[in-house]
């Protein structure tokens, strides 16, 4: 039998967000990540999939805002 080497996905810790929602258009993240790393991040970490990939949105009510239980982190909204 031919043994498969695993890849296990990186920890949160690691790749610096958690998936806060998914769905297929859209994902959410929690993350520390500075604004202009988060969408390279999630890209790496969480592929979208599409040849654009995931694409930050900053306009209007889909903009970052604050976590409300973790100090310093912000909530991301994607969409592809």
């Amino acid at each position: 039998m031919k043994k498969i080497n695993v890849v296990e996905k990186p920890t949160k810790e690691e790749h610096g967000f958690e998936v806060t929602k998914m769905s297929i258009l859209n994902l959410q993240v929690c993350s520390k990540l500075p604004q202009d790393r988060i969408e390279g991040a999630v890209n790496r970490y969480s592929p979208s999939g599409t040849s654009l990939g995931w694409r930050l949105e900053i306009e209007g009510n889909l903009a970052p805002v604050e976590c409300s239980k973790k100090d310093g982190s912000k909530h991301y909204v994607f969409s592809c």
